[in-house]
């Protein structure tokens, strides 16, 4: 007499669901700790952190986090070259150099661009950027962002980390004008404050 079949073990729908879930809380909170890594300089950290959010849970904030990062480092690789690029007045040495090594400090130092670069670069929120609060309209984030655009170009803004700075309020505005983008972006931004990784929009 042959033996009955044996049902297939079914798994438990509810069981794969939660995992889903816990997969996409951790996500939110490795992509929270990217963000807040990317405010402070820190791209290394916020590279690992935003592709361990997109392996646990792919997200379009991890994904435009990626991006951004990937632009950032192309960006100051071309600038390192540029600089490292021998100029006429490297091969004369001695006192010749001087001067324009001095003068070249002075302009760093006096650079009436500087202080508009070191505010952004040292945002903790896109909202601080702009100098604005979390409510701002999308009207009103884009004229603050063509304002910062004029004075970013590189034809208006020689100093060290122009470049930089514009391109990281690009992708500011590229996310605060879009509606859904925004508004992981601002889940996102509100647990940290929660954390008290930023300080508040208000």
């Amino acid at each position: 007499v042959a033996a009955p079949a044996r049902r297939g073990t079914r798994s438990d729908p509810r069981a794969a669901t939660s995992g889903m879930e816990a997969n996409r809380d951790d996500s939110r909170q490795a992509l929270a700790v990217a963000m807040d890594a990317e405010e402070r300089g820190d791209a290394a950290k916020a590279e690992r952190f935003a592709r361990k959010s997109q392996d646990l849970f792919p997200s379009p904030g991890a994904r435009a986090l990626l991006d951004r990062l990937a632009a950032a480092a192309a960006s100051s690789a071309t600038m390192k070259t540029e600089q490292a690029a021998p100029t006429s007045n490297s091969a004369v040495p001695g006192a010749a150099d001087r001067p324009c090594a001095s003068t070249a400090a002075s302009a760093v130092h006096s650079d009436p661009g500087r202080p508009v670069v070191d505010r952004i670069m040292r945002a903790q929120h896109h909202y601080e950027m702009f100098g604005l609060e979390a409510g701002a309209d999308v009207v009103t984030i884009r004229r603050a962002y063509r304002k910062l655009a004029i004075m970013l170009h590189p034809d208006k803004n020689s100093a060290p980390g122009a470049i930089d700075a514009f391109q990281r309020a690009t992708a500011a505005v590229e996310i605060l004008t879009d509606a859904f983008k925004r508004q992981v972006y601002d889940r996102d931004l509100a647990i940290r404050m929660r954390a008290g990784a930023v300080r508040s929009t208000q």
